[in-house]
């Protein structure tokens, strides 16, 4: 986004416009979960890292029970994205994207997923 003056003599460098939603938590095991919601929001100034292998797979490689493979991370190919099924259909889902990006190719994908499953 457009740096105000203000922020650029302040030292900003960027700034940016941000939807949350959830956040990484160790569970009792220590282990990295991500979890849908927020509940310790980022303040103004703080800082920001970039995303790296180790969150992305708490975020989409989460491979348990009751999960389907969707496909390659388009940020890092290495790692395979699941969806978890029952969470999936159990509310409201949208499959999102502007023209051209795969989002039939998409539901099939996943269609074929459960259909094999079963």
């Amino acid at each position: 986004m457009e740096l105000p003056e203000v922020a650029r003599e302040q030292g900003y460098v960027a700034s940016a416009t941000v939807d949350l939603m959830g956040e990484i938590k160790a569970d009792a095991g220590g282990t990295p979960r991500f979890l849908r919601g927020i509940t310790e929001y980022p303040l103004i100034g703080d800082p920001v890292v970039m995303i790296g292998n180790n969150e992305l797979r708490a975020v989409y490689g989460n491979n348990v029970s009751g999960t389907i493979s969707v496909g390659q991370l388009q940020q890092d190919p290495t790692l395979s994205a699941y969806i978890h099924v029952d969470q999936m259909l159990s509310g409201y889902f949208a499959v999102l994207g502007t023209t051209g990006v795969g989002k039939s190719s998409g539901i099939v994908l996943i269609l074929q997923q459960l259909a094999c499953d079963t």
